[in-house]
C-alpha cells in the first residue's frame, strides 16, 4: 500500500510539516513527519510530538524518534524527519494526526484521505 499523505503541509511552531502514514495494518501504524528546517541540526527528538487519533481515541506510542538530532535530507530544501510507531489494535484507519513542534500544534484530517 502507498503511504497516506494529506494534500497540503501546515505550519506548527514556525515550521512547515507534512505527515505520512504507512499501511495501518498488522496491529501497528508507522508515521513519518517531514519538517522543513533551515539547518539539518535545527530539531531534535524532544522538539516534536505527534498524536494519532482513530475512533475518537489516541493511539499508544510504541516507538518515537531516536534520541538526538532528527535525521535530515537536503535536496532543494532541508527536511528533518520524525518517525514514530503507534499500536493500532484492529487496524482502523486514522482520522486525525496532530503534530506539535516546539509548542506550536496543527491537526491534519485523515478521515477523507
Amino acid at each position: 500500500m502507498s503511504p497516506i499523505i494529506p494534500n497540503d503541509p501546515q505550519q506548527a511552531g514556525g515550521f512547515w510539516v507534512l505527515p505520512s502514514i504507512d499501511d495501518p495494518a498488522g496491529g501497528s501504524l508507522r508515521l513519518s513527519v517531514a519538517i522543513a528546517v533551515g539547518d539539518p541540526l535545527d530539531l531534535s527528538d524532544a522538539d516534536v510530538q505527534v498524536d494519532v487519533i482513530t475512533g475518537g481515541q489516541s493511539l499508544a506510542l510504541t516507538q518515537g524518534p531516536a534520541p538526538g538530532v532528527l535525521p535530515a535530507i537536503q535536496l532543494n530544501g532541508i527536511n528533518a524527519y520524525a518517525q514514530s510507531t503507534f499500536a493500532n489494535p484492529g487496524d482502523p484507519g486514522p482520522s486525525q494526526v496532530q503534530v506539535t513542534v516546539r509548542g506550536g500544534s496543527t491537526t491534519f484530517d485523515f478521515s477523507n484521505v
